[in-house]
């Protein structure tokens, strides 16, 4: 019975052994073609919202891709119901706390969403047109903060000065 119950005990623990070494091999090859992935052009997306209390129904979201030069990002903003935009604007929000990472995007090509309050506008930014805690630094210092899951995108208006909508920018998935 003591045999059995050794023989039992020793095969549970190769196999707890071995899952967790296949589960760590797993996550670092997932991690190494997430690495990879960001160096390759990465797209990424967000999905916006009407903060906690609004009363506003607007909706939209945001598409956004390195381009060929490594220090520029291309976007394409959608948006629907918005009423008077004054700023569409790039942040971190840790702890609490807000800082713009990019000029404003307010002056993009438009095809209606800042004049109309509904359509899209797309563009482009470079790291030259970083503020803050990222000026000076490259356009792969962004694509971390969206990794680590600190980056916004919000929709001001005057009759929301804070955010009419906003989302997280995240990678997007592997179609």
């Amino acid at each position: 019975m003591k045999i059995n119950t050794i023989f039992l005990l020793t095969a549970i623990g190769v196999f707890a052994t071995f899952s967790l070494l296949t589960m760590s091999t797993t996550t670092n090859f997932n991690a190494a073609a997430q690495s990879n992935e960001t160096e390759n052009n990465p797209n990424f997306y967000a999905n916006f919202t009407a903060p906690p209390g609004s009363n506003s129904e607007a909706t939209g979201n945001a598409t956004f891709t390195v381009g060929d030069d490594p220090n520029t990002m291309l976007y394409v903003i959608s948006g629907n119901g918005l009423g008077n935009i004054s700023q569409v604007v790039i942040l971190q929000s840790t702890g609490g706390r807000t800082t713009d990472l990019v000029q404003p995007l307010y002056y993009a090509p438009t095809s209606g969403l800042y004049t109309k309050g509904s359509g899209s506008a797309d563009g482009n930014f470079t790291s030259a047109d970083f503020v803050n805690i990222l000026k000076g630094k490259q356009m792969s210092d962004l694509v971390k903060k969206i990794l680590d899951g600190h980056v916004y995108i919000a929709i001001k208006s005057v009759p929301f000065p804070l955010g009419e909508i906003a989302g997280k920018i995240q990678l997007q998935s592997p179609k």
